[in-house]
Protein backbone atom coordinates (compact mmCIF):
# COMPACT_ATOMS: atom_id res chain seq x y z
CA UNK A 1 0.00 0.00 0.00
CA UNK A 2 1.55 3.07 -1.51
CA UNK A 3 -0.27 6.77 -1.02
CA UNK A 4 -0.26 9.19 -4.44
CA UNK A 5 -0.59 12.22 -4.98
CA UNK A 6 -1.97 13.87 -8.24
CA UNK A 7 -1.52 17.28 -8.32
CA UNK A 8 -3.64 17.69 -11.18
CA UNK A 9 -6.77 16.74 -9.22
CA UNK A 10 -5.11 17.74 -5.75
CA UNK A 11 -5.76 14.30 -4.65
CA UNK A 12 -4.27 11.85 -2.31
CA UNK A 13 -4.96 8.07 -3.07
CA UNK A 14 -3.84 5.08 -1.26
CA UNK A 15 -3.51 2.59 -4.11
CA UNK A 16 -3.08 -1.44 -3.25
CA UNK A 17 -2.00 -3.09 -6.38
CA UNK A 18 -4.59 -1.74 -8.83
CA UNK A 19 -7.35 -0.94 -6.94
CA UNK A 20 -7.95 2.67 -5.07
CA UNK A 21 -8.55 2.03 -1.52
CA UNK A 22 -8.42 5.68 -0.26
CA UNK A 23 -8.78 9.09 -1.66
CA UNK A 24 -9.09 12.35 -0.03
CA UNK A 25 -9.84 15.76 -1.87
CA UNK A 26 -8.76 18.90 -1.66
CA UNK A 27 -10.90 21.50 -3.02
CA UNK A 28 -11.34 25.66 -2.83
CA UNK A 29 -14.81 27.31 -2.13
CA UNK A 30 -16.07 29.87 -3.60
CA UNK A 31 -16.24 31.91 -0.36
CA UNK A 32 -11.67 31.57 -0.62
CA UNK A 33 -11.58 28.64 2.01
CA UNK A 34 -11.09 25.10 1.39
CA UNK A 35 -12.69 21.84 1.75
CA UNK A 36 -11.49 18.26 2.30
CA UNK A 37 -12.83 15.20 1.46
CA UNK A 38 -12.13 11.80 2.69
CA UNK A 39 -13.29 9.03 0.84
CA UNK A 40 -12.82 5.51 1.50
CA UNK A 41 -13.43 2.26 0.77
CA UNK A 42 -17.01 0.52 1.74
CA UNK A 43 -14.94 -3.00 2.26
CA UNK A 44 -13.32 -1.95 5.51
CA UNK A 45 -16.55 -1.13 7.49
CA UNK A 46 -18.66 -3.26 9.55
CA UNK A 47 -21.71 -5.33 9.00
CA UNK A 48 -23.89 -2.04 9.47
CA UNK A 49 -22.25 -0.06 7.97
CA UNK A 50 -21.95 -2.32 4.45
CA UNK A 51 -25.88 -3.02 4.66
CA UNK A 52 -26.47 0.62 4.96
CA UNK A 53 -24.31 1.30 1.56
CA UNK A 54 -26.03 -1.74 -0.18
CA UNK A 55 -29.35 -0.27 0.58
CA UNK A 56 -27.94 2.80 -0.38
CA UNK A 57 -26.03 1.31 -3.33
CA UNK A 58 -22.54 3.38 -2.45
CA UNK A 59 -19.71 1.62 -2.43
CA UNK A 60 -17.68 4.77 -0.51
CA UNK A 61 -17.76 6.64 2.59
CA UNK A 62 -17.27 10.21 2.70
CA UNK A 63 -16.28 12.50 5.13
CA UNK A 64 -16.05 16.44 4.40
CA UNK A 65 -14.34 18.89 6.66
CA UNK A 66 -13.79 22.89 5.80
CA UNK A 67 -10.61 24.84 6.45
CA UNK A 68 -10.30 28.58 6.29
CA UNK A 69 -7.02 28.45 4.61
CA UNK A 70 -4.47 26.04 2.40
CA UNK A 71 -1.73 25.14 5.52
CA UNK A 72 -4.80 24.20 7.94
CA UNK A 73 -6.07 21.60 5.15
CA UNK A 74 -2.89 20.53 4.38
CA UNK A 75 -2.18 19.77 7.81
CA UNK A 76 -5.50 17.80 8.36
CA UNK A 77 -4.69 15.90 5.38
CA UNK A 78 -1.23 14.69 7.04
CA UNK A 79 -3.02 13.76 10.05
CA UNK A 80 -5.70 12.03 8.43
CA UNK A 81 -3.25 10.30 6.12
CA UNK A 82 -1.86 8.66 9.14
CA UNK A 83 -5.38 8.03 10.95
CA UNK A 84 -6.67 6.39 7.78
CA UNK A 85 -3.14 4.21 7.21
CA UNK A 86 -3.95 2.88 11.30
CA UNK A 87 -7.54 2.01 10.46
CA UNK A 88 -6.91 -0.12 7.32
CA UNK A 89 -4.15 -1.91 8.39
CA UNK A 90 -6.03 -2.24 11.68
CA UNK A 91 -8.74 -3.52 9.45
CA UNK A 92 -6.41 -6.11 7.50
CA UNK A 93 -4.93 -7.61 10.57
CA UNK A 94 -8.46 -8.70 12.30
CA UNK A 95 -9.60 -10.64 8.85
Amino acid sequence: MNWKYESLTQEHQLIDGKSILVKIQLYPTKKGNYKVISIISGIYYGQKIQKKLETQKKEWVAYRKKFPNKTQANEYINRKREAISRFIKARESEA
